[in-house]
């Protein structure tokens, strides 16, 4: 996962890889303090950053509920070594009027005063229909379109080939 920040008075870059044993963080801040520099961080856990697609994995019709370790949201502008939470996961069914369409409400909440509720649609393939989060985050599907990103067609015949020409 790779998370950049660019404002006025600098950038900072952070980098995590899954290293097996643990993630590896390589970092580069413009803040006092903070610098360039690795760390490493506790494997298995999630991010933050990465819920709105972890979570459209879970078998929302079991209403589960569980604790998972959960790093803070990596996408901010300082490089300060990430909280690590235990955060509690809960799904239930979305009440009607919460979102245009049937939807589970997946709640995550780091500790008592952060919370963040996720709406997944019913339908596969469990599209993000909207978003709140403890900071102040929100977001809300206005629409979906899929275009073909790289489009496959046969390449025209080379005519500089050398040998026999192609069919």
């Amino acid at each position: 996962m790779t998370s950049s920040s660019q404002e006025w008075c600098g950038n900072t870059f952070k980098a995590i890889i899954d290293e097996g044993l643990h993630y590896n963080q390589s970092y580069n801040s413009y803040w006092d303090g903070q610098g360039a520099g690795r760390r490493q961080l506790r494997r298995p856990a999630l991010f933050e950053d990465a819920l709105p697609y972890v979570l459209r994995t879970m078998r929302f019709e079991q209403k589960s509920s569980f604790t998972v370790p959960l790093y803070e949201l990596q996408q901010t502008s300082q490089a300060k070594p990430p909280e690590l939470y235990k955060a509690l996961v809960m799904t239930e069914e979305a009440h009607p009027y919460d979102t245009t369409e049937p939807a589970w409400r997946v709640t995550v909440s780091l500790q008592e005063q952060k919370q963040n509720v996720y709406w997944f649609a019913k339908r596969y393939p469990n599209v993000l229909l909207r978003q709140t989060t403890w900071d102040g985050r929100t977001l809300l599907l206005k629409q979906v379109r899929r275009y073909a990103y790289w489009p496959q067609t046969s390449p025209a015949p080379d005519s500089t080939a050398v040998g026999r020409p192609l069919t």
